[in-house]
């Protein structure tokens, strides 16, 4: 991700910034000292993948987080506060994101915003289930209905999962798929939906997993090229997803159909993939970042230029999700208030939010658009459920 930070801005977020990109945690109150006092300040947290395994992740959703925010606090007056955020880097390791948490909790910072990370995220599940936490916009698998302190943003990888095979089922006709999976809650969850797609469509699977956070796919390639598929299906990271194909060798996929969620959309997969002409359709959680002219996307690629950061589908994710924190801190009143916010929400039914159509249903997500990515030149279309 390209950033620049040679713009007006407090010494505090310059310093902050540039720790963060070295993978330093630093300590909140320290920056506190920092602040200015003609202002109230409240802070916000998450736990994300700055560096390590996963690191696209993290620094794409922070900018789009990044730039919001600044936004709003350039803009505000006096009497409204400045909004901090602080990111600690849990290099995708789910101990690490506990201890994050707890660290968060240690400085009353209960509030964090798009965490990164099922397993991660499940880490400290109980401490949102019992009160201690308000998540908003998690990226994870799974879905909670009975836990009030968790608001998602984007449909669940399985909805995802169903629109995908669907769409690509509709337009031709295959016989059997290889579904290469994270070995893990990420990864199954999608994997066992598919099955269920699959076995509705009378076509055969194969199942290829892989450990979390592995870096050898040998194996998994030496299966997909002797199962006699026409489809693969990519339930990964990006990391993963080119390490499979450069093992399986680019002319043993010609004819085959490759699919995959969103998250093949940052970490390099997707320009990869139409780099080398293979036929793959992914699906997204936003709109098409560089082209779409909803209002949403406008003031995203405005907000984007001014910090010259790159852009791409999780940091129009990012930026969104901060849009809609800041639309609900506005409306109850420029507090953190767990109840009032996530009432706010929860309120939220067949609005329109800067073109968006959004409206919260049963598991606590705002979002049920999915688009569909079919290659580099071709506008993303928007998934019609029949």
């Amino acid at each position: 991700m390209k950033i620049s930070y040679a713009f007006d801005f407090t010494k505090r977020i310059i310093i902050a910034s540039l720790l963060l990109l070295f993978g330093i945690q630093m300590s909140m109150l320290a920056l506190a000292e920092q602040e200015s006092s003609k202002k109230k300040v409240v802070v916000i947290g998450s736990s994300m993948p700055i560096t390590g395994h996963a690191s696209s992740y993290g620094a794409s959703a922070h900018g789009g987080l990044f730039a919001a925010l600044y936004d709003f606090n350039m803009s505000s007056s006096l009497q409204e506060p400045d909004i901090r955020e602080y990111i600690l880097d849990d290099k995708y390791v789910p101990y690490n994101a506990r201890k994050n948490v707890q660290y968060f909790e240690s400085k009353k910072t209960t509030t964090l915003i798009m965490p990164f990370g099922t397993a991660s995220i499940e880490s400290y599940l109980s401490d949102i289930r019992a009160g201690k936490l308000l998540v908003l916009f998690p990226n994870m698998e799974g879905r909670y209905p009975d836990i009030k302190n968790l608001i998602h943003f984007r449909p669940s990888y399985a909805e995802e999962t169903i629109a995908l095979i669907n769409y690509v089922v509709e337009k031709n006709q295959y016989r059997r798929c290889a579904i290469f999976y994270q070995n893990d809650s990420f990864g199954i969850g999608q994997r066992d939906t598919a099955h269920a797609i699959l076995r509705e469509k009378n076509i055969e699977w194969v199942d290829v997993p892989y450990d979390r956070n592995a870096v050898a796919f040998s194996q998994q390639a030496e299966k997909i090229k002797n199962a006699d598929v026409d489809m693969i299906a990519l339930f990964c990271l990006s990391g993963a997803g080119i390490s499979l194909i450069r093992n399986i060798k680019v002319y043993n996929l010609v004819n085959k159909k490759l699919i995959g969620t969103s998250d093949l959309l940052t970490g390099g997969f997707i320009v990869y993939a139409y780099l080398l002409g293979l036929d793959f359709v992914c699906t997204s959680v936003t709109p098409n970042p560089e082209k779409s002219t909803l209002p949403i996307a406008q003031e995203y690629r405005a907000s984007m230029e001014k910090h010259d950061f790159e852009l791409d589908s999780f940091s129009f994710e990012g930026y969104i999700a901060t849009q809609l924190f800041l639309d609900a801190f506005r409306f109850v009143g420029h507090v953190l208030d767990p109840v009032k916010l996530v009432r706010y929400f929860e309120g939220m039914h067949n609005v329109t939010f800067k073109g968006l159509s959004l409206s919260f249903n049963k598991e606590r997500s705002l979002s049920n658009n999915i688009w569909i990515v079919e290659g580099p030149t071709v506008d993303w279309t928007l998934y019609k459920r029949k």
